[in-house]
């Protein structure tokens, strides 16, 4: 429900909205026993506006962020633009990390401190970049499903310009870095001119906007994804 507010968050916003050939490419997948034909129209539609395939349709017709906007949304803060291209050293206790932040302070190399200090196996190679297999960014939603929820939500409020203070989660302590424009800006470019393009705009909604529940079911927690309890 709340994915596809901001869908049509976004073709409001271009003076579109979803049409009956885009909820097609799931409701023609449907066998004709299936219950969710016994639905009501807005039940169906709600439904049918979490496929992957009705939202690349609806968006492919709106006009996402160019490299400009794209570059200050990043500046601003890298999670509006629903990727991550982060650095992160993990150590084992909070003195450390602090260590490692005053190294940082003094001029350190982030990249050379994971390579040398890093407990993560593959830091000595990465220089503890995240990365995807052809992008130096990943999907927020991949960080969601995928990664310690306490990592995720520190990295979704790291600072845009430089590295977070220490940051606690079962594999120990970590200093997180979103990477500089300079170093992974074609690869947020390259992502939003891929296929995939309308979905990491709506995840960049998803993490940025202002999202308003109904108080009674909660409130919309972006680094987890879903709507949580109030308090």
């Amino acid at each position: 429900m709340v994915r596809s507010s901001s869908v049509r968050s976004i073709l409001d916003q271009s003076g579109d909205d979803i049409t009956d050939t885009d909820l097609d490419l799931y409701f023609s997948t449907l066998p004709s026993e299936n219950p969710i034909n016994e639905l009501s129209e807005q039940m169906r539609e709600l439904i049918a506006m979490t496929s992957v395939d009705v939202i690349t349709s609806a968006l492919a017709r709106a006009e996402l962020p160019d490299a400009k906007e794209l570059e200050e949304k990043y500046l601003s803060a890298p999670v509006s633009t629903g990727l991550l291209c982060l650095r992160h050293i993990l150590v084992e206790t909070e003195q450390e990390a602090n260590d490692i932040i005053d190294e940082l302070r003094d001029g350190a190399d982030f990249a050379e401190l994971a390579a040398e200090r890093s407990l993560e196996g593959s830091a000595s190679i990465t220089g503890g970049a995240l990365t995807g297999t052809e992008s130096e960014c990943l999907p927020t939603a991949q960080y969601i499903s995928g990664f310690d929820a306490d990592f995720v939500a520190a990295a979704f409020a790291a600072p845009a310009t430089t590295w977070s203070q220490p940051v606690e989660t079962q594999f120990g302590w970590h200093v997180i870095l979103n990477r500089p424009w300079s170093e992974v800006g074609n690869d947020v470019v390259a992502s939003y001119e891929s296929p995939n393009g309308p979905l990491f705009y709506v995840d960049a909604v998803l993490n940025s906007a202002d999202v308003t529940i109904d108080s009674r079911y909660g409130r919309w927690d972006p680094p987890s994804g879903r709507i949580v309890p109030l308090g």
